[in-house]
This record gives structure tokens, C-alpha cells and sequence, in this order.
């Protein structure tokens, strides 16, 4: 995200995106739609348009994106059953979300990503939670901390959270939110997807790849996604997924082996003896 000599960020010093969407499909589109056929565009420009206006439609498509998943996940727990039901139908409520990370560090990102959601954003003093989160980890692996209630309560005591309100009208954040699904619709279809692109490569090799289809799928219904040309897609997102999980769970066993092996022989006596200069101040 481009910052000024300031420090803050550019996107923060408009007002408004002045009419921009930013689409950020530079692989295609995941959930909720699953479009490997769309790629990145940037709609609305105009002459009223520079730099901040554009930094600041970044900004807001990640919170756009946020809100879609929300919706997404809204309606996924509803049909499952989910979570605390209602009346209306939607069992999945989020009163507060929980944000970290670089991007976070713009009020102006936390402000609008709470109106656009209608709900109330929580950021940290400590935006990088994932770093934090090793740290703790290691720290009790290596015996820093007594417990995790030891480590609960030394935290607790220095974490401070800015809170975020929604302010937005409920008709402006519908309005907006029709012109981001508006400009989504425009990131459609600029890449041949992948069946596209079998079918004019090979026909035989399409017509294979459509029998393989049908009986993976079966009388019940396609596992990957049924739905235009985002089964492939799906599919190929899967395959991806369970080979993170993998690479995961490989990385958590060296994890665990470093601190149990490695760290201890690393870390320094004087945080638990209170030697040295650094005392025991945990």
C-alpha cells in the first residue's frame, strides 16, 4: 500500500473513491463466486479520479471482499444449521470482527470496513497478531510462561484495542455495495478458463475430460462445484488446499521439533532468573 513521507496512507487522504471499484481478480475470482475467467479491473474512472482516490478503492476492496465471504458464510451456516438460529433464517451472527495485520493499520480501511459490514471492528495495539502468536507459542514450548492461563493473563494486561463503529446508512451501504457487485460483473470473462481453453486446444481431449466429470459427479451432484465454468476451478482449489494442509502440518512438526530441541539452547537464562540487564519483565 503506498504510504506518504507522513506515514500514512494515501488511500486515507481522499475523501471518497470517487465513483472507483477496484477489483482485485488477478487469478480469477474465489468465493462466493469462483470465476477463473476474470482478472483485475479497475472501473468507474473519471476525471475527478488521481492517486488517493485510487489507493482508497484498494482499500475498499478488501473490505467489499470481507463482506462477501460474511455473507457467504451467513448464508452456508443458515442451510447447515449452524450456529445460534433465528427467526430470520441467518444462524450465523458476528457482532464484532477482529482484525491485525498491515492493512489494518488505516483507520480509514477499519472505519469502512465497519460500515460496510454494519458491525464493530476490533484492532489491537499489536497489528501483527501471526508473529505474536509464534512468539507465545515458543515461549511456552520453552517454559517463558508456566501455563497458557500465565500466558493469557501476562497479555491480557498489556493489549489494548481500538474499537471502530459502523456510521454508515443502511441505504448507502446497500448503494455501494451494488456498485461493487456491479464492477465484479465487469471482471468476468476476460481469460478463457481452463474447459474453455481443452475444448479449443482438443476436443478429444474435452470430451474425456466431460466423461471424467460426469462420473466423478454422479447421480448426486458434482463434488467440485457444478455451477458455469467454476468446477475446474473449484476442483483445482481443493487440490491446492490439501496440499497447503500438508505443507501446514509439515511446518508444525519442524515447528514443534525447533522448540524443543533448538530454542531452548537459544533463549536466554536471564528471562526467567531475572539476571542480566533485561530483568524478568515477561
Amino acid at each position: 500500500m503506498v504510504r506518504y513521507s507522513t506515514g500514512t496512507f494515501a488511500g486515507d487522504a481522499a475523501p471518497d473513491n470517487a465513483g472507483i471499484y477496484f477489483v482485485p481478480a488477478f487469478n480469477g475470482l474465489y468465493s462466493p463466486y469462483w470465476r477463473d475467467d476474470a482478472r483485475g479491473v479497475i472501473v468507474g474512472l473519471t476525471h475527478a479520479a488521481g492517486k488517493n482516490e485510487i489507493c482508497r478503492a484498494v482499500l475498499e476492496a478488501a473490505a467489499y471482499q470481507t463482506r462477501e465471504v460474511l455473507d457467504a458464510m451467513t448464508r452456508d451456516s443458515a442451510a447447515a444449521g449452524v450456529g445460534v438460529s433465528s427467526g430470520s433464517g441467518e444462524s450465523l451472527r458476528v457482532a464484532v470482527l477482529k482484525v491485525d495485520g498491515g492493512m489494518s493499520a488505516s483507520d480509514v480501511m477499519c472505519q469502512f470496513q465497519s460500515d460496510i459490514l454494519g458491525v464493530s471492528v476490533a484492532r489491537p495495539t499489536n497489528a501483527e497478531a501471526t508473529a505474536a502468536g509464534a512468539a507465545y507459542a515458543a515461549g511456552l514450548a520453552v517454559g517463558y510462561w508456566s501455563s497458557l492461563d500465565d500466558l493469557k493473563q501476562s497479555v491480557s494486561q498489556s493489549v489494548q484495542v481500538t474499537e471502530f463503529k459502523p456510521a454508515m446508512s443502511d441505504a448507502v451501504r446497500q448503494q455501494k455495495m451494488r456498485g461493487w457487485k456491479k464492477a465484479v460483473t465487469r471482471s468476468f470473462g476476460w481469460a478463457e478458463s481452463t474447459r474453455d481453453q481443452k475444448h479449443v486446444a482438443s476436443p478429444a481431449a474435452a470430451a474425456t475430460d466431460e466423461t471424467d466429470t460426469a462420473a466423478t459427479n454422479g447421480a448426486s451432484g458434482s463434488k467440485c462445484g457444478s455451477g458455469g465454468g467454476g468446477g475446474g476451478f473449484k476442483c483445482r482449489w481443493a487440490e491446492r488446499s490439501a496440499i497447503g494442509l500438508v505443507s501446514a502440518v509439515a511446518g508444525a512438526a519442524l515447528f514443534a521439533v525447533a522448540t524443543k530441541f533448538v530454542l531452548p539452547g537459544l533463549w536466554c537464562d536471564n528471562n526467567k532468573t531475572g539476571s542480566g540487564s533485561g530483568g524478568s519483565t515477561k
